[in-house]
């Protein structure tokens, strides 16, 4: 009985999206919103057509350079060529995979080695820090470095956004399945190499239903990105944030660690962080009361949340919830949920850390 029930919940939740691909959730999107803006770093922003036309000129250059299903590499974060980049990968029927330029030259060279990586997206800056490390890649077989916003005055193994402006931003569907996949994430690689977790469509699909289930927010809110692409939240911000209409704001670089004016500035709504950012901000004395009037949901997950911390926020963000989410990466992204409340006993928790709550709708927990 349990089982039916389950079914005929996924049943429905998938119904409420009407989409199978990540695709086809980024081309409904920017049928939907059009005119509104996508992605917001400070003063630069792109609309959701801008945004799905940059990326479908990405698409077909590497579709021209043959890309089919496979792995592309999507260097650095928090920049145009970013966003534009994860949605130029997709529409391209293939899946990225984030290479962070602050990793050290074996793990770079071995996330590349391991996923048969020869296309790169990214910037120039943050190739720049990675470039030596690719001489050491097998047979360096880097066939092309992709940069979508500016141009470049460097050799042939280089395609710049003069070589993609002149591409078509019509898109060619790809038979994409629900088992292809959407993206690799590899581990720290702390405890040895490297390890990548493949996701594929169905799984994001899924969780999106959920989320959708979950957070009935309007189109036009502003949504706060402060993950790396490495740590999967960053999907969830990217992805919920476009489904539903939301402008996507990225902070600046100095802004992760200590985001009181980015809240402020880009009036967030939609807030998702590590709890740890709460104790960095209260040190400081940025935590007054009200300070953020305009979140309406915040989510914290990635580490224990002491309930001093919630109470701290709570102070600050008057009108938000505040929630714990867990979910290990192999499970895509978010599990389990707990809403903190607004009145509870001073004993409630154990050790005064926040539960990590119940399973999503179409999830089941076993002990």
């Amino acid at each position: 009985m349990r089982l039916l029930q389950l079914f005929l919940l996924k049943a429905y939740l998938k119904k409420l999206m009407e989409i199978s691909n990540l695709e086809q959730l980024i081309l409904n999107s920017a049928k939907l919103y059009h005119n509104q803006v996508a992605v917001k770093i400070q003063d630069e922003t792109l609309t959701y057509q801008a945004l799905v036309d940059k990326a479908s000129q990405i698409a077909n250059t590497l579709k021209e350079q043959g890309a089919n299903k496979e792995a592309i590499g999507l260097v650095g974060q928090k920049h145009m060529s970013s966003y534009a980049g994860v949605l130029g990968i997709l529409l391209a029927g293939c899946y990225y995979v984030p290479i962070n330029p602050k990793l050290s030259k074996s793990k770079v060279v071995a996330i590349i080695n391991d996923s048969n990586i020869e296309l790169l997206v990214g910037d120039i800056d943050n190739f720049s820090k990675i470039d030596e490390f690719l001489e050491d890649v097998n047979c360096n077989k880097i066939k092309q470095k992709i940069v979508p916003f500016e141009s470049t005055l460097l050799n042939s193994n280089w395609i710049d956004q003069n070589y993609i402006n002149g591409k078509s931003t019509n898109i060619v569907f790809n038979d994409i399945k629900g088992y292809d996949l959407a993206y690799i994430l590899y581990t720290s690689g702390s405890t040895g190499a490297p390890k990548g977790v493949l996701v594929d469509h169905s799984n994001v699909i899924e969780f999106l239903c959920n989320m959708k289930s979950i957070y009935p927010i309007k189109a036009g809110f502003h949504a706060s990105q402060m993950f790396d692409f490495s740590f999967d939240p960053s999907v969830s911000d990217m992805f919920f944030t476009w489904m539903m209409g939301g402008i996507l704001c990225i902070p600046l670089e100095g802004e992760v660690m200590m985001p009181y004016e980015f809240i402020k500035r880009e009036e967030i709504n939609f807030w998702n962080s590590v709890p740890s950012i709460i104790g960095f901000m209260k040190n400081m004395g940025y935590l007054s009361s009200g300070a953020f009037p305009s979140l309406k949901y915040s989510m914290f997950c990635g580490e224990q949340f002491p309930r001093h911390y919630a109470d701290s926020w709570r102070v600050a963000a008057p009108n938000s919830t505040i929630e714990n989410l867990y979910g290990p990466t192999e499970s895509t992204i978010y599990t389990s949920r707990y809403s903190y409340p607004k009145k509870v006993d001073q004993d409630a928790f154990y050790n005064n850390i926040i539960p990590i709550g119940k399973a999503f709708p179409s999830m089941i927990i076993e002990i």
